[in-house]
């Protein structure tokens, strides 16, 4: 029986397994079932990816750390925590994702990540035992072998940008960044903080929350709790069409005006985007389907 002390924090750095996989299961599950369309679960992954980009933490922060400091670093953010947390529910998801297809390329489809968590299931979990990473990785090399193992390793300890062109290409996918077509004001407010690096309050409240150190604007006089006024000559509030369509002109300078203690203020920069939204098309659809109807073992 694994005995918790319930009345202080409890420190793991395996959060990225018990939360991160588990949130990756929670979509799969839904496209397996059919309860989801492949189309739906793919705007899904889109919009998981979109995010991730987002976060330069990841590039700094390894998943087994950002499991461990929870406590001090995830519960207790701050404003700018983004850029330096890696957050173990998204990037986590996106690790089981992509073990998930190595495994089942390696095995040509006869091998998924479902047979490793049945076999912690049924060692661990199901007789109330204690699990460590050792654990993991041990049952990860019995499963799949060496090359699986060390793939999952530096996932976890390596805080670098995940491959997604080259893993998801073997399940018949095709990954690119693109401009996307939008047709709702939150669409459009979503992908204008993505290209700048920036989160808004709300989008009925443009006041930044938020600055990426990788954005353009990470060292201009633009500060958390400044209001957003204005993106290249657009009032915010009632032009988002078009200033999300201004950044895909051959416009090198951003204009930015801002509110702060009741003065505006235009702020110019440099304009490179952040990272566009990115788009996955299905390429084969026969590895497509082979992926997501991979055998139920059942014992």
């Amino acid at each position: 029986m694994v005995n918790i002390n319930f009345d202080s924090e409890n420190y793991t750095s395996l959060l990225w397994f018990f939360e991160g996989f588990t949130s990756f299961y929670d979509d799969f599950l839904l496209l397996r079932s059919s309860l989801i369309s492949p189309e739906e679960y793919i705007k899904i992954i889109e919009k998981k990816i979109d995010h991730y980009n987002f976060s330069p933490g990841n590039k700094i922060q390894n998943l087994a750390d950002s499991s461990f400091y929870a406590w001090i670093m995830f519960y207790k953010a701050e404003d700018n925590y983004n850029n330096f947390f890696n957050n173990y529910y998204l990037t986590g998801s996106l690790v089981a994702l992509m073990v998930d297809i190595e495994i089942n390329h390696a095995s040509n489809f006869e091998q998924s990540l479902d047979d490793l968590v049945k076999v912690l299931w049924s060692e661990f979990g199901k007789n109330e035992i204690g699990i460590n990473e050792k654990n993991i990785f041990d049952k990860t090399r019995l499963l799949y072998g060496v090359k699986i193992t060390s793939l999952l390793k530096s996932y976890v300890y390596d805080p670098k940008k995940l491959n997604f062109k080259n893993t998801f290409s073997k399940i018949g996918l095709a990954i690119e960044e693109t401009k996307q077509k939008l047709n709702k004001p939150v669409s459009y407010n979503n992908k204008i903080q993505l290209l700048l690096g920036i989160r808004l309050k709300s989008i009925s409240e443009p006041i930044i929350k938020y600055i990426s150190h990788e954005s353009c604007l990470f060292k201009k006089d633009i500060k958390v709790d400044d209001k957003v006024l204005e993106i290249n000559d657009f009032d915010y509030n009632s032009k988002k069409k078009e200033i999300y369509n201004s950044f895909f002109t051959k416009v090198k300078t951003l204009k930015v005006m801002i509110l702060r203690d009741g003065k505006k203020i235009t702020i110019k920069s440099n304009y490179s985007k952040l990272g566009l939204p990115v788009k996955i098309k299905i390429t084969d659809n026969i590895k497509f389907n082979s992926w997501i109807n991979r055998k139920l073992k059942l014992n």
